[in-house]
C-alpha cells in the first residue's frame, strides 16, 4: 500500500478515491464515512459490462 501523505491547496477542486474491499457492504460504509465529512457524489457498484 502506497503512503498517504497530507496536501494543501489554495482552491477546491476534485479528489478521486478508489475504495478496494472485500465485499460491497465495506465498500459502501467507507464511501459513507467519507460522505459525512465532505460534499461527496456516491457511487454505485462497478460493472465492467457497463
Amino acid at each position: 500500500m502506497r503512503q498517504i501523505n497530507d496536501a494543501h491547496v489554495a482552491l477546491p477542486g476534485l479528489a478521486v478515491v478508489e475504495v478496494a474491499a472485500a465485499d460491497d457492504e465495506t465498500a459502501f460504509a467507507v464511501q459513507d464515512l467519507i460522505a459525512a465529512r465532505c460534499a461527496a457524489a456516491a457511487g454505485g457498484p462497478y460493472d465492467p459490462g457497463a
